[in-house]
């Protein structure tokens, strides 16, 4: 799903994303093929970068005794072009809004705040902010709600 809205804000489409870096950990046949077509259709702006277990060749005793042994922290450190602005997008998003990475960078560029995150649903932190902000509103079937209906939930105490 996270594919059409990655293509969309690619720079050669008008968007502000240069460059998608696809660092594998756990991939699956079927991302495997989604990833390849994309590096077919935009060679220059797809990077594959492998840290699966099969090819991380540190023990993980070495990993917990020198952080450049570990795979994750090798990725992130690697990850250190002066004037780039990155941005980490999950392979489990399933919706991006029309210039939402845009609006991500411009806020980056700002300098008010060290990470800039987008309004997530159901993120452990967020969540809390969206319950506090009146966001989250408990919901209710109506009294004479059946179980085949698609009579709409209340709010609790509606």
């Amino acid at each position: 799903l996270l594919l059409p809205y990655l293509r969309r804000d690619l720079r050669v489409h008008n968007g502000v994303v240069d460059r998608i870096v696809f660092a594998l950990i756990r991939p699956d046949s079927g991302a495997m093929k989604l990833i390849e077509r994309m590096r077919v259709l935009y060679p220059s702006a797809i990077e594959v970068r492998d840290y699966t277990q099969e090819r991380w060749t540190a023990p993980p005793q070495a990993a917990a005794k020198d952080v450049s042994k570990n795979r994750m922290a090798s990725l992130y450190s690697s990850l250190n072009e002066t004037g780039t602005v990155y941005l980490k997008i999950d392979d489990d998003i399933v919706y991006l809004a029309r210039h939402a990475l845009a609006e991500l960078v411009r806020e980056k560029l700002r300098r008010r705040c060290m990470f800039v995150s987008a309004n997530v649903v159901n993120h452990a932190i967020l969540s809390a902010v969206h319950q506090d902000r009146g966001a989250h509103r408990a919901f209710e079937p109506p009294n004479d709600f059946q179980q085949d209906s698609r009579q709409p939930w209340l709010r609790a105490g509606e």
